[in-house]
């Protein structure tokens, strides 16, 4: 949306392109008329061997235990750099009142900080210093990622959500504001929850049914790690380069 004049423009020098997500690749096949080809494709392919990780429990308890997170406790994770457009404050605001009845509750945030300490700063005023962890960028995201419950995304423009795709491949219930790139990856009621943007009672309301319910949580894990196959990198490159050569 934002680099739309441009990408129009540069249409007319263009023979083939690829998107990522449905509501970009609508809007190409009805604008730009001039391109021969337009393809959709669902990512560019996981390597799912890095997503099995059954075999390192003890590992997961240490990290655990370095947070303070007791066995017993429910963890959110978002990974993604704290930015204005990630939204990661309005997510510590909308989780207060939450957190505060649930000292049991916890959220990993994961990534860079360009906020400069803002959402530190709005953690410790809230008294939830113990509850909200931030880890700063990091490679080793999907050992952290095996530790939570649930993955969370308050973004409000991802044309293609990565981190939502790391979730799916390790089976986490997800709950993400709707937009473009999310509305392909979340099914509400089969693999998490499509949220509005501004509904803090929502997300919160979201999040307690899934800790209270845990059919509904075995559920979602079973249908992401049924669906995961189908991002695959085994299965994603045939499809591109059949793409290509049609």
């Amino acid at each position: 949306q934002h680099y739309f004049r441009l990408e129009k423009k540069l249409a007319n020098y263009t023979d083939e392109l690829f998107f990522l997500n449905q509501d970009d690749y609508k809007i190409a096949k009805k604008n730009f008329k001039k391109i021969k080809k337009i393809y959709y494709t669902p990512g560019l392919g996981i390597d799912l061997s890095l997503y099995d990780q059954e075999s390192k429990k003890e590992e997961q308890a240490k990290l655990r235990q370095t947070l303070n997170i007791k066995a017993h406790d429910f963890v959110l994770l978002y990974e993604g750099d704290l930015t204005k457009e990630n939204r990661q404050d309005w997510l510590i605001e909308a989780l207060s009142d939450l957190f505060i009845n649930n000292e049991n509750f916890h959220l990993l945030l994961l990534g860079s900080d360009e906020l400069h300490g803002k959402c530190q700063e709005m953690a410790s005023e809230m008294g939830l210093t113990k509850q909200i962890h931030f880890l700063g960028y990091r490679t080793d995201e999907i050992e952290w990622m095996h530790i939570a419950h649930v993955a969370l995304n308050a973004s409000l423009d991802q044309g293609f959500p990565l981190n939502i795709l790391k979730a799916i491949c390790i089976g986490l219930p997800i709950i993400a504001v709707e937009t473009r790139g999310v509305k392909d990856l979340v099914i509400t009621n089969e693999n998490g929850f499509l949220i509005d943007d501004k509904d803090a009672g929502e997300l919160c309301s979201r999040i307690t049914q899934i800790y209270l319910d845990t059919a509904l949580r075995k559920k979602m894990i079973t249908y992401n790690l049924s669906k995961r196959k189908e991002y695959a990198l085994e299965t994603i490159e045939p499809q591109i380069l059949q793409q290509i050569k049609d």
